[in-house]
């Protein structure tokens, strides 16, 4: 029973993050924060955008190129005995992590302005 609204609450997540809105949103706000970095500098404006598309194309290479070593590890750690014992802290862990780097940037925006 347990094992069908697993898989049930998996399938409406997979949905969720394949959904175009869901992706899109995610595109601005990542942006925002990029933008809002790169704000911060004091850049010169001759050759403004060759700098800006060389330091997009190395962080998306750089994402490229974590998210490849995670999914292998992943796909390892998925096939060991021990995966199912330690996900779901893994999970709570990986979510904390998330929710206080938000909410650094947010303090950070917010209060620090």
């Amino acid at each position: 029973m347990g094992g069908q609204s697993t898989e049930r609450g998996a399938a409406t997540l997979s949905a969720l993050i394949r959904s175009q809105p869901c992706r899109s949103f995610f595109w601005l706000l990542h942006g925002l924060g990029l933008t809002t970095k790169i704000q911060g500098f004091d850049l010169s404006p001759d050759g403004l955008s060759a700098n800006l598309l060389a330091f997009n194309a190395g962080v998306e290479l750089g994402q490229i190129a974590a998210l490849s070593v995670i999914r292998v590890m992943m796909g390892w750690w998925r096939r060991s005995t021990s995966f199912w014992r330690h996900a779901y802290s893994a999970n709570v862990a990986i979510m904390s992590a998330g929710f206080v780097l938000v909410l650094t940037q947010f303090a950070g925006y917010f209060v620090i302005g």
